[in-house]
């Protein structure tokens, strides 16, 4: 029953993840928008065709103070001198989000996590049923010489 769980609950932290990814790409609640400008791009590949990007963006606040802000991985180069849209908080303008890009950049990685929790789980349920079963079976009586009970 031990590699269902652990299926499932890497299941649960992936979804956990890529909720917490998307979330960095919605607008901040009663935060401002502004402009931002990309300044730098890492990239990251797993293999070479399979790239991500993390863009380092710049952008000012009300204020006129400058911020800079690493979004979040996503599969979209972004050249530098780029302009996106950014939302931050007020209070902490440090605390920004990129929104220039969609969000379903994660659909991939979060159906993966949802069929993870769907295996890990039918695999726990069904090992613990087998486990229950067998638990509960008893082997057939002996029988004597003459083959009566």
């Amino acid at each position: 029953m031990g590699i269902p769980l652990f299926i499932l609950a890497l299941g649960v932290w992936g979804l956990l993840s890529v909720q917490h990814s998307q979330d960095l790409l919605e607008p901040i609640p009663g935060g401002r928008q502004t402009t931002g400008t990309v300044v730098g791009s890492g990239q990251f590949c797993a293999e070479e065709d399979n790239c991500s990007y993390r863009p380092v963006i710049r952008y000012a606040d009300l204020s006129g103070r400058m911020h800079t802000i690493i979004a979040p991985p996503q599969n979209q180069f972004q050249a530098d001198g780029s302009t996106v849209k950014v939302s931050y908080n007020p209070r902490i303008p440090g605390d920004a989000h990129d929104i220039s890009i969609s969000s379903s950049t994660w659909d991939f990685e979060r159906n993966t996590a949802i069929v993870a929790i769907t295996v890990g789980g039918l695999g726990t349920l069904g090992a613990g049923a087998l486990g229950r079963r067998l638990l509960q079976w008893s082997p057939p009586p002996d029988r004597d010489s003459s083959g009566r009970d």
